[in-house]
């Protein structure tokens, strides 16, 4: 039931609503006047006010309600505004304006009751708002002071060697989550933690999961700040091997009072897999700090995904959903296409577009020798190989059919076994093998045994040539890339785009177009003088076989009212020459006419530079070639 107050200040009225909400069960405190009654409404806790609408003295209703929806500590308790009637609109206008929820009118006792029970149903919202909004507000603090704590912890970070143990946890994905309460005994745990401590962890104590570890001691230390960097062995178990794990906790809903009554999140984190990880990128990255490694890892997370595989050919299309379906898979992919087809994007793809936690480690397996390729793959007693630095991530094998069948073989009693080092040193692995290759594979580039374990999916690229109705998408994202959205290509480029096998395939093409705007300057366009060889003689080859008919200025009436220019008057330099090609130039079809190449295309040459007016870079996009293709031919016709 409801506390209520009720503002009026007739006797009777007062006693028929005190009467008629006590039979209803509603505690009832009766105010006579506006200004007491607002006293009263911020001096106690009220689940509705009745408020009658003609006050006699003082404050009138309308203004009591109008104060009552002002203050922050009465806003949310329904207003009902009562009347012996309501004279008019405007007056329910005002009400309303005021706040009130509702109406009533005096002495309708029948519309009493559901009109209480209307308000407190309202009441109630209002109130479940204001928790879920008070519990909102303590989730937004809580999340400030972690945002505080990351802060700090960020720069301990840049003072702390990246071997440390307690740097580990602020960077990485945690392997075991478990909730305590402040007796060490598990809440709650996720699947990780059920794989490092074992099932049904639920009402377990930390000091019998790790025992001898003095975990649960640290974790109950924990109480207003966060702990990290506390490492500890949990022994073999099973076909387990023992893992050498880092904990962090933090305190859950930081009491203001100091007491000891929270929950603490515990983070628990493979020390070895985890520190391997960051001793590859330290040395990858030539000295670069763990922050800076973290925000290269998100920028690779955003570049890598699938929808950078371009194109709309069945083909890549193809590949392209292989890649999306097997982004959070672990298992092996072979990747099959020349060279160029994008064989390394795709291997980041499938990294980074995942959820590995680990480095993704690139080798070239025809870049050294067999017996480095060897030692640098397994590894020695005194440095781990690649494979076990590519823990927790990806290792991606370029070139994989140079590497020794052995060598192939050993790499497969690797991953099947899923175990790597010799005797007590042994350690599990967890890591994804991506291997490529740039040939046809037969019957003996690859061992049996190898082929079998790491192309458990197989992704086919097909070269460029193969997919020619994709080149305008590629060299679109290329120019955009390179040239940015005012960037265009000429129509001889695009020709010569077309006419080109690209044997080089998708890298061949990226590195013509960064030439081209490199070559280009400033100014944004493409033309067909900007692209690197061969692709003017393409154009070039094109042109002379018909494929491609070059638009000339028009030399006749338009119809219309306008009319074509004249040509312009040729320099005198060339003037005499072209006088002496057209007099030498007898009637079509007559025996004169010379039949040679060399004739008509000295001809071309000279009437291309008389519509110039000798300027040769115009002369040479009249011709539609290249600017180096018109200077050699004019100096093999002396003109």
């Amino acid at each position: 039931m409801g506390r209520i107050l009720v503002i009026e200040d007739d006797p009777g009225n007062q006693l028929l609503y005190q009467s008629r909400l006590k039979d209803l069960g509603h505690e009832v405190v009766i105010a006579e006047t506006g200004a007491v009654g607002i006293s009263e409404a911020r001096s106690g806790v009220f689940d509705l006010y009745f408020v009658d609408m003609h006050l006699g003295e003082g404050v009138d209703g309308i203004e009591v309600c109008r104060r009552l929806k002002r203050d922050p500590d009465t806003r949310n308790v329904p207003v009902v505004l009562i009347s012996t009637k309501i004279r008019s609109r405007e007056d329910q206008h005002r009400g309303y304006e005021a706040g009130c929820e509702a109406f009533l009118i005096k002495n309708d006792s029948i519309l009493v009751e559901d009109v209480v029970r209307a308000m407190l149903r309202i009441k109630a919202l209002q109130d479940e708002l204001a928790s879920q909004m008070s519990l909102f507000k303590q989730r937004n603090e809580r999340l400030q002071q972690a945002l505080q704590d990351k802060a700090a912890l960020e720069d301990q970070l840049k003072k702390t060697s990246p071997s440390s143990p307690a740097v580990l946890p602020q960077l990485m994905v945690p392997d075991a989550v478990l909730l305590v309460d402040p007796e060490g005994t598990v809440v709650s745990a996720d699947r990780g933690a059920h794989e490092v401590f074992g099932k049904r962890l639920e009402g377990k104590s930390l000091g019998g999961l790790a025992p001898g570890t003095r975990l649960e001691a640290f974790v109950r230390d924990t109480r207003q700040v966060s702990h990290t960097g506390f490492r500890f062995t949990v022994p073999a178990r099973g076909s387990r091997i023992a893992l050498d794990l880092v904990a962090c906790t933090f305190p859950f809903v930081p009491p203001n009072d100091g007491s000891d009554s929270v929950l603490r999140i515990v983070l628990v984190y493979d020390a070895g897999r985890h520190g391997r990880v960051w001793e590859r990128a330290e040395a990858a990255a030539g000295g670069t700090t763990l922050p800076e490694v973290t925000a290269l890892t998100e920028i690779a997370c955003r570049e890598f995904t699938p929808a950078r595989i371009l194109g709309d050919s069945p083909e890549i299309a193809q590949a392209r959903a292989k890649v999306q379906a097997l982004c959070s898979s672990t298992e092996h992919v072979l990747l099959e296409g020349e060279a160029g087809t994008g064989k390394g994007i795709v291997a980041r793809t499938l990294h980074f577009a995942g959820h590995r936690t680990g480095a993704f480690i690139p080798m070239g397996c025809g870049d050294a020798s067999r017996e480095s390729v060897d030692s640098l793959l397994l590894g020695d007693e005194d440095r781990p190989g690649l494979l076990q630095r590519a823990d927790g991530g990806t290792l991606f094998l370029e070139d994989v059919d140079r590497l020794s069948l052995a060598l192939q073989r050993r790499i497969a009693d690797v991953l099947r076994e899923g175990l790597a080092g010799s005797g007590k040193k042994k350690r599990r692995l967890d890591l994804r093998v991506v291997a490529a290759t740039a040939r046809d594979l037969g019957p003996n580039d690859l061992d049996p045994e190898f082929l079998e374990v790491v192309a458990q999916n197989r992704i086919e690229l097909p070269p460029l040539r193969r997919r020619m109705g994709d080149l305008r998408i590629l060299t679109d994202a290329l120019r955009f890339r390179f040239g940015g959205t005012q960037s265009e290509f000429s129509e001889a480029c695009r020709v010569a785009f077309e006419c080109y096998d690209w044997p080089g395939n998708e890298q061949e093409l990226e590195a013509v177009v960064e030439h081209a705007f490199a070559s280009a300057g400033s100014s944004g366009r493409i033309d067909i003088e900007h692209l690197p060889p061969p692709l003017p003689d393409v154009y070039e080859r094109a042109y002379l076989k018909g494929q491609v008919t070059p638009t000339q200025p028009p030399t006749e009436m338009i119809p219309g009212t306008h009319r074509a220019s004249a040509p312009p008057a040729a320099p005198e330099g060339v003037r005499d020459v072209l006088e002496d090609l057209l007099a030498a130039l007898p009637e079509l079809g007559g025996d004169g006419i010379p039949i040679s190449f060399e004739f008509f295309e000295k001809w071309a040459l000279i009437f291309a530079l008389s519509r110039t007016e000798g300027d040769k870079l115009k002369a040479a996009r009249l011709l539609s070639v290249g600017k180096s293709t018109l200077y050699r031919k004019l100096n093999k016709y002396e003109i």
